[in-house]
């Protein structure tokens, strides 16, 4: 009896600490970079666990802060549930390494985690992956790559302008009407460029113009060699932590700070592909998104 209890207790400790990384997780808002702890305590969450497969009530998820709530909804939106209960289970089984990243303190951890997230989506391929994992990544990328580059920019810009002290950037209308306009602009009601007519400072009207003039013919090439290197890095040290229990920090925090961000795209990708076409599996939905990537690169790269 001391036994079972002493396993069913340490059962429920893994599933708590799951649970409130997941909060952890809805709780920030990436796509405007708005961070912190906006759950409702008051309330309370419910979380079980069905044949090895971590779920929640969604009823039960009901915070106050209308950031989390709308993260929820990203995180999950209403088409995901479309999907085929397998693809489903896939994806909420490797949403938990994302979950572990995020909340972890430990650069190594958050590196193991994140690739272990690729290794869940990519439970269809043999053992030995690793390559398959890093050239399918670099591709599928690409597909998004043209539309991401302008709103990460975008949001970049405003993020700055937000957080930084009026008199320095030399901004000269109100902070309420900074906040209406960047809201706008979050919309897509308005275009981050008309912030430059009121903002005066060196670093951000360098930012402005390199919005301008993003129409410019995109190299492609150069994108897929940066994502190639940070995937290639991303193994290289994973490999490292477990099997040798070393790793080089300089290294960590680089991927510390861009591993994240690709990780999600390349999961945002996924997502997108699947809810254009429920019917499709993970891997056909990579392998697609793999083959859109590859056409935009210079054929004779291609052939090397």
């Amino acid at each position: 009896n001391f036994k079972i209890e002493s396993i069913g207790r340490q059962k429920a400790i893994v599933k708590i600490k799951e649970a409130i990384e997941f909060l952890n997780y809805v709780g920030k808002d990436y796509d405007s970079f708005k961070h912190g702890a906006i759950l409702d305590m008051s309330k309370s969450y419910i979380f079980y666990d069905t044949n090895g497969n971590f779920q929640w009530d969604a009823e039960s998820i009901q915070v106050s802060n209308q950031l989390a709530n709308r993260r929820l909804s990203a995180l999950y939106p209403d088409e995901f549930y479309a999907f085929p209960f397998a693809t489903q289970k896939t994806i909420k089984w490797a949403d938990k390494s994302i979950f572990r990243s995020n909340s972890s303190a430990i650069l190594e951890d958050k590196i193991v985690y994140l690739w272990r997230f690729l290794e869940c989506i990519f439970a269809h391929l043999p053992m030995n992956k690793g390559d398959d994992i890093k050239k399918k990544v670099s591709s599928a990328l690409l597909t998004k790559y043209a539309e991401k580059r302008k709103q990460y920019l975008s949001l970049f810009i405003g993020n700055a302008a937000h957080n930084s002290d009026h008199k320095t950037l030399n901004i000269s209308i109100t902070p309420n009407e900074l906040r209406k306009r960047l809201h706008k602009i979050h919309k897509d009601d308005e275009d981050i460029l008309t912030l430059s007519e009121f903002i005066d400072y060196p670093f951000l009207n360098e930012k402005f113009a390199d919005y301008q003039y993003m129409e410019k013919p995109i190299d492609y090439q150069d994108a897929h060699d940066y994502y190639s290197m940070v995937m290639k890095e991303a193994h290289e040290q994973r490999n490292s932590i477990l099997h040798q229990g070393v790793s080089c920090y300089s290294t960590l925090k680089k991927l510390n700070s861009c591993l994240f961000n690709l990780i999600i795209r390349f999961r945002r990708a996924i997502m997108e592909q699947l809810i254009e076409n429920p019917t499709l599996s993970i891997e056909d939905a990579i392998e697609q998104l793999h083959t859109e990537g590859i056409s935009y690169l210079p054929k004779k790269r291609l052939e090397q």
